[in-house]
């Protein structure tokens, strides 16, 4: 509520106090050129697009809405109506990106990014049939496009339709197989739902991904995927080349170490938490499951402590209050 509250106030504030070209801060590099621009030009429109973007890009709030706001009262061109819906978008506010965006895409329905960003103001507010609505319509313009058929299959899976939502995803990908977020979000379906073919996607990604930079993500998909059905040794390498890759990578040091402890090997499984937390101290999933394997080892004094440190880096950290909770405090 207080964050509301204040967004809600920079709003008011950019509304009714736009600042002009003589303020202090735009009269200052890196808006300095633009605002000298905009003294010896004030009807062009471009002027007060750039500025405002990039005040925008640089967390100015109150300046970056102004110009932007100006520049599209000048001239309601597509692009600077993008930037300032994104702007609303990033802030919290998808009303505000709703009602600016709206009239455009009635004007410019063939723009995929207005349809985006409309769409995307639906889908903040849950208002889900809406957003798919919007997606529907851009993808009657564009059905070859990667993005709308991802971006579908985002929404059905909040409308809680998974096959229909794999199906898209599955066209996204035969659409475009090298967009990367597309490619992990299927390959981690279909080890979720132990399908073997995340296997053959994650070799894919391997070898491809080889030319550029190896990355650990589809090591540890492949993990997931046989600890799934059963096949811990082959999970174990799995998640070991994942580390190997980059011993930063968190998740796989979570996915091993909860097969080890699902296996009953506690010892080795808090070995490979206390690692986890090593390379970040921060990180609460990992003290919450070092608590786990020491309460299994009957270490209660430790994960107790555990707890409360998971608890400390995540307030809302539900189970590990349970945990704490049923150890009493």
């Amino acid at each position: 509520m207080k964050r509301a509250c204040i967004i809600a106030l920079i709003l008011l504030a950019a509304c009714h106090n736009r600042p002009d070209s003589d303020d202090e801060i735009l009269n200052k590099p890196p808006y300095a050129a633009w605002t000298d621009s905009i003294r010896q030009n004030p009807d062009n429109s471009t002027y007060y697009y750039q500025r405002g973007k990039l005040l925008s890009e640089r967390n100015d709030s109150i300046h970056a809405v102004s110009d932007l706001r100006r520049a599209i009262s000048m001239s309601p061109q597509p692009d600077y109506v993008i930037v300032l819906s994104t702007f609303w978008l990033e802030h919290g506010e998808p009303d505000s990106a709703q009602t600016l965006l709206y009239p455009e895409v009635r004007r410019f329905p063939f723009n995929q990014l207005l349809q985006r960003n409309l769409l995307m103001a639906y889908f903040n507010k849950g208002q889900f049939p809406e957003a798919l609505r919007v997606n529907d319509t851009a993808l009657g313009y564009d059905s070859a496009s990667s993005g709308n058929w991802y971006n579908r299959a985002m929404v059905l899976d909040a409308m809680k339709d998974s096959t229909a939502a794999l199906h898209s995803l599955e066209r996204a990908y035969a659409l475009d197989s090298t967009r990367a977020e597309i490619a992990y979000e299927l390959a981690n379906r279909y080890a979720d739902s132990h399908n073997p073919a995340a296997l053959g996607l994650c070799d894919r990604i391997i070898a491809r991904e080889a030319l550029i930079q190896k990355k650990p993500d589809p090591y540890t998909i492949k993990g997931i995927y046989y600890s799934g059905v059963g096949k811990d040794a082959d999970a174990l390498r799995c998640f070991d080349q994942a580390i190997a890759t980059d011993y930063t990578f968190l998740e796989a040091y979570l996915e091993k170490g909860i097969l080890l402890y699902k296996e009953g090997k506690f010892a080795d499984a808090l070995k490979v938490f206390t690692m986890a937390t090593t390379v970040d101290d921060t990180f609460a999933d990992g003290y919450y499951w070092m608590g786990r394997s020491q309460e299994a080892l009957h270490q209660t004094t430790d994960a107790r402590l555990n707890y409360q440190r998971a608890i400390a880096f995540d307030k809302q950290f539900k189970e590990a209050r349970e945990a704490l909770a049923r150890l009493g405090k």
